[in-house]
């Protein structure tokens, strides 16, 4: 059977744990509010804003690059956050 290698879900407790149970191989996301903590509060919109584009994007490409470009900005001062 071939399932999602990874799923990101906000607060959907049961989304989660159902989604462990069926695809037991899927990788979980780290959550917005669990990365956002590593930031200091002057960092925290534009981060968000960086986020809500990668998942938003259309294409997987776009994604990737919003994710890299997310990676980018963040590494070098928020290594945590970027982790």
């Amino acid at each position: 059977m071939c399932g999602p290698k990874l799923a990101i879900a906000d607060s959907a407790r049961g989304f989660r744990k159902a989604a462990g149970e069926v695809w037991p191989t899927m990788r979980e996301g780290a959550q917005d509010r669990t990365l956002l903590a590593e930031l200091p509060n002057n960092q925290k919109p534009k981060a968000k804003r960086s986020l809500q584009e990668i998942w938003m994007a259309e294409t997987k490409a776009d994604a990737e690059a919003a994710f890299a470009a997310f990676i980018e900005s963040y590494r070098v001062r928020y290594e945590k956050a970027a982790e």
